[in-house]
């Protein structure tokens, strides 16, 4: 996850307005248990398509990891 993690930098480097990548970033973030980086990633990619199903799934995700059952619980 750590590669993971330096290649979705570089391309959020590039271009910092895609939100997939953002919750990519906070998938691998969630993985190596760094959840206050993965939960910021999350909340980016939410401002940036609050449309979308994914933001909100994975911070479920790490909502869950970090015991939070009932905010896991709302996202999901």
């Amino acid at each position: 996850y750590e590669e993971a993690i330096l290649n979705l930098t570089r391309a959020l480097n590039l271009d910092d307005k895609q939100a997939v990548v953002f919750c990519e970033r906070a998938y691998a973030y969630t993985e190596t248990k760094q959840y206050d980086l993965a939960l910021k990633d999350v909340e980016r990619a939410i401002e940036l398509d609050p449309k979308s199903s994914l933001p909100y799934s994975v911070r479920g995700i790490i909502y869950n990891k970090k015991g939070m059952h009932k905010e896991a619980l709302d996202d999901f």
